[in-house]
């Protein structure tokens, strides 16, 4: 018949594992395990680095797998792969990362750098007022963030398009331009 073993330690003690005479683990009394650490704070406390969930599949390298850890004061989720990252809640998908970095939230194949799909009558952003004024504000810049070309701000007693700088504000039905502001205000 088979026995078990067991690793025990009696009372308050806790258990310590070593190589090369230097202790790599431990066990505390209160049943914290910590690796890299004597004084876990946690059930399980890593001390530094990344810790690596690797298969058949991905492989084993360090390049291969996921990655999740701290470095420096920087938190990290890796996906070593040519994959996705999924994040479900109750055993549903509900945000995607793709492997080129597309973000799809309620969208499970995301085709631009943010794709959002709210289910039925649910919205699908919703833009809070800022404390201080209560103003939602959307502002769209240039890619160096240098310059901001138009805010979009909604309050309770209006609903604002702000064009900032010398650019005109155009509106196009079906590819042409069916009414213009130009920065001095005059409409055409």
């Amino acid at each position: 018949t088979a026995t078990d073993v067991n690793f025990a330690a009696t009372g308050s003690q806790l258990m310590r594992f070593e190589t090369n005479s230097t202790e790599r683990m431990r066990i505390t009394s209160a049943g914290n395990v910590g690796i890299g650490t004597s004084s876990p704070v946690r059930e399980l406390t890593v001390k530094g680095g990344l810790l690596g969930f690797r298969n058949d599949t991905t492989g084993y390298a360090g390049s291969d797998g996921f990655d999740v850890g701290i470095s420096g004061t920087n938190a990290y989720l890796a996906q070593r792969e040519n994959a996705s990252i999924i994040i479900e809640t109750n055993a549903t998908e509900r945000m995607r990362i793709d492997s080129a970095g597309n973000v799809g939230i309620g969208e499970s194949n995301p085709e631009f750098p943010l794709d959002i799909q709210a289910d039925s009558s649910a919205n699908a952003i919703q833009i809070i007022g800022r404390s201080s004024d209560n103003i939602g504000q959307m502002t769209f810049t240039s890619n160096d963030k240098a310059t901001d070309y138009l805010d979009l701000q909604i309050s309770s007693s209006e609903l604002r398009f702000q064009g900032r700088g010398s650019i005109p504000m155009t509106f196009q039905t079906n590819n042409s331009e069916a009414m213009r502001i130009d920065s001095s205000g005059r409409v055409g």
